[in-house]
């Protein structure tokens, strides 16, 4: 069972191409904001900012309503 509700809707364009969609989970966000992250950046450039950005959290963090620590480490 999802522990975070999204109520999003993204529109993107590029170079011809059109993104308009509506996730409905985290893991929808997220592989969208991936390949968001890549057109703009390359792949290279989006890996080292999906590195800098996981490197804030905890590595064994289970996920909200799981784990009673914080997800952020620090």
């Amino acid at each position: 069972m999802p522990r975070v509700f999204l109520m999003a809707s993204v529109k993107a364009t590029w170079q011809g191409e059109r993104v308009d969609v509506t996730p409905t989970t985290a893991e929808e966000m997220a592989a969208l904001s991936v390949r968001l992250l890549i057109e703009e950046l390359g792949s290279e450039r989006a890996r080292k900012v999906l590195r800098r950005e996981l490197a804030k959290y905890r590595r064994d963090y289970k996920g909200s309503g799981r784990d009673n620590r914080g997800a952020i480490s620090g």
